[in-house]
């Protein structure tokens, strides 16, 4: 990935996005960050982690890197503005609306905690 990382994903600085009064995410430096939980959150049928259209379009050019962390895994994910834009299906959800989702074969994994005890 072209961006360099370490980012810091504990993004709770920023300009903070809602849709329909939930948190999608935080923007900050550049980063995009939205925590998830994989049993709640991946679109199966794509496999996919997914904005809601409306928030992408407000941060798709101040964006450098998107991140999805995932509490359910301890995963991060990452991918650059331009795959997400390229590659991202729009999808219809009834109860939330028009959504960007980018299946997790184009995002790169940064961070992957230990689950459980050792």
């Amino acid at each position: 990935m072209r961006h360099g990382a370490p980012w810091s994903v504990v993004a709770n600085e920023g300009e903070s996005f809602y849709y329909h009064g939930k948190l999608v995410g935080r923007l900050h430096k550049g980063l995009f960050v939205k925590h998830v939980r994989e049993s709640l959150h991946l679109f199966r049928k794509l496999n996919a982690w997914a904005i809601d259209k409306e928030t992408w379009e407000s941060v798709r050019g101040r964006v450098r890197a998107i991140a999805v962390v995932d509490s359910d895994t301890g995963r991060t994910y990452i991918v650059e503005p331009e795959v997400f834009e390229r590659y991202a299906t729009t999808i219809e959800y009834a109860a939330d609306g028009a959504q960007r989702a980018l299946p997790r074969s184009y995002w790169t994994v940064l961070k992957e905690e230990p689950r459980g005890n050792p």
